[in-house]
């Protein structure tokens, strides 16, 4: 080729703006969705965190969502009623920790689909099999009183759906499910009816 021709074509800077555009926009454009992404995941980790508050606060004030839940603190061979349940002389039946998961076996469906109601509220694409509910012994109360447990509300495995950059590094990868959130909050009620 003609050297003159080539100097020309070097002098020439008219398309200069375009061919840099070309090489910055596409690493700029997933930038930019990166970020919306993680504003989306952090909206939606936040929402289930409210989730499980809510569900934790429908627990404490519900009818206990675990069949074999006792209503009453009962006694020790050795107990006494009356005595309260933190006394040295441990008068007391520790039941332990009861579970549902899921609204499964062992689990009054209807008490634990009116926590879950609640819980969609806030976090639309929660499912029953996303959510466990512990009733733990606390020790409060006293002998032959009503049970006041400590009621831990779970979420693990809500599926999150991400966007562009999902699709990009795989429906599989770190953003295909929410952090697992956990809310614990002490009995109260433990009967919707208020009495």
């Amino acid at each position: 080729m003609n050297m003159k021709v080539l100097a020309q074509y070097y002098r020439n800077h008219e398309g200069a703006a375009t061919i840099e555009f070309v090489t910055i926009a596409f690493a700029l454009f997933m930038m930019v969705f990166f970020v919306v992404e993680l504003t989306l995941l952090l909206f939606f980790s936040l929402s289930a965190q409210k989730a499980a508050q809510i569900g934790a606060r429908l627990a404490i004030v519900s009818d206990p969502v675990v069949l074999a839940m006792p209503t009453t603190n009962s006694k020790t061979t050795n107990g006494i009623f009356g005595v309260a349940c933190s006394d040295i002389s441990l008068p007391c039946l520790d039941f332990g920790t009861i579970t549902c998961t899921g609204g499964g076996a062992g689990c009054d469906v209807a008490s634990f689909s009116r926590i879950l109601v609640g819980m969609k509220r806030f976090l639309g694409q929660l499912e029953a099999e996303d959510v466990t509910i512990d009733y733990t012994y606390s020790g409060l109360g006293f002998a032959g009183g009503p049970t006041v447990p400590v009621v831990r509300i779970t979420l693990s495995g809500v599926s999150y759906q991400t966007g562009i950059i999902g699709s990009i590094i795989g429906s599989r990868g770190p953003f295909s499910s929410l952090p697992a959130v956990s809310v614990t909050l002490t009995g109260e009620d433990l009967s919707q009816g208020g009495a």
